[in-house]
């Protein structure tokens, strides 16, 4: 029996680590750390982690993904055009070929084995077509807020002062390249604590050379950048949820079709497209008896996972949820997976009517 679950959907148009093998340290004197010292929750060691990762937009034009990188050099098949790229100059020969033809269909394929690198400097050996495409597929969106901040550029060497709380011990580090600086942020304990030897220099997207004088300066750089990059700024959907309702009440209407109450701890997915281009940006649902947590996901046809993400509903009144925008192309084939986390829940639905002949799919408003 098909089952139409009262899930609410709004279209709005509109990480192998790195060695610190150039990283010198010297160990010597107690210190106490100062006014100027950072943790590693601090708020600014978290945007100089961003402004450190590996930025893996890049070779979107190879990889399709943002969630890794492949390293290069690398040999490809493009458009049946055998070609090795060795760096992130040979990416405008790719775009080349594909502009060779507006009739075609562009297509990267690799001469495995690769590697991918992650955000976070780790690598990953990918043996066969299937391996890559499973991983591809199994990636999750980074939040905005933890996102690669590639719009600064910090010119290295800088020099950064640790101290360990708990062994009273006190080191210099000279620090030559993003994976040091990423690497020794991510490692830090809650023990350590560290400063930055200060003034040092980065560059903005306009390319300006910038002195940082201090964190307070350091963070407020960084904040002011990313008002200037294309850093991607996830803003809630605004609207009213009348199309939502009108398709709704258009199939609960169809002959055949009646609104129940199930017990369900399944996975469901429901395939749905658009006749013009959109955006999906929110999500509404009710478990009408029992609360419950959920992941909810956005899949193309491909089985990419363009959006997923863990929520809480209520059980007796609609709630709406903000998620990352997802572009719909109109007339694309796209899934909404929900998955209960817990053991089942209370759903309402629309369901065909035993033996009754529901004109399905349905079609409201494009």
């Amino acid at each position: 029996m098909n089952v139409i679950k009262k899930i609410r959907v709004f279209l709005f148009i509109g990480i192998v680590s790195v060695l610190f093998t150039s990283c010198q340290h010297e160990e010597n004197e107690i210190v106490n750390p100062d006014k100027e010292t950072l943790s590693k929750s601090a708020p600014l060691t978290k945007l100089l982690s961003r402004v450190a990762m590996e930025n893996t937009t890049y070779d979107n034009v190879i990889d399709s993904t943002d969630c890794f990188k492949v390293k290069l050099p690398v040999n490809v098949v493009v458009n049946n055009q055998p070609m090795q790229v060795n760096s992130e100059a040979d990416f405008s020969s790719v775009e080349a070929v594909f502009n060779d033809s507006q009739w075609d269909v562009d297509h990267v394929s690799f001469v495995f084995p690769i590697t991918v690198i992650y955000p976070d400097y780790s690598e990953v050996i990918i043996a066969s077509q299937q391996e890559f495409d499973n991983l591809s597929a199994a990636c999750v969106s980074i939040p905005v807020e933890e996102q690669p901040i590639d719009c600064v550029t910090i010119v290295y060497p800088i020099t950064i002062h640790a101290y360990n709380s708990a062994l009273q011990l006190a080191d210099t580090y000279e620090i030559n390249t993003n994976a040091e600086l990423f690497l020794f942020l991510e490692n830090l304990s809650p023990n350590e604590y560290y400063s930055i030897q200060y003034p040092f220099s980065v560059i903005n997207s306009q390319g300006n050379l910038i002195t940082i004088t201090g964190n307070a300066n350091c963070q407020q750089v960084i904040l002011e950048a990313l008002n200037l990059c294309d850093i991607s700024v996830v803003t809630p959907c605004e609207g009213n949820f009348a199309p939502f309702y009108s398709l709704y009440d258009s199939i609960s209407n169809i002959e055949g079709v009646m609104e129940t109450t199930i017990w369900s701890a399944e996975t469901h997915e429901y395939a749905f497209s658009m006749n013009t281009n959109g955006t999906l940006c929110i999500i509404g649902y009710e478990s009408p008896s029992i609360g419950g947590e959920y992941v909810l996901e956005i899949l193309n046809e491909n089985g990419a996972v363009l959006y997923s993400g863990s929520h809480s509903f209520d059980a007796d009144v609609l709630t709406y949820v903000s998620i990352d925008p997802v572009d719909i192309i109109a007339n694309q084939k796209y899934i909404l997976r929900r998955k209960s986390i817990n053991s089942g829940t209370l759903c309402k639905a629309l369901v065909q009517v035993e033996n009754g002949a529901a004109l399905l799919p349905t079609t409201n408003n494009g």
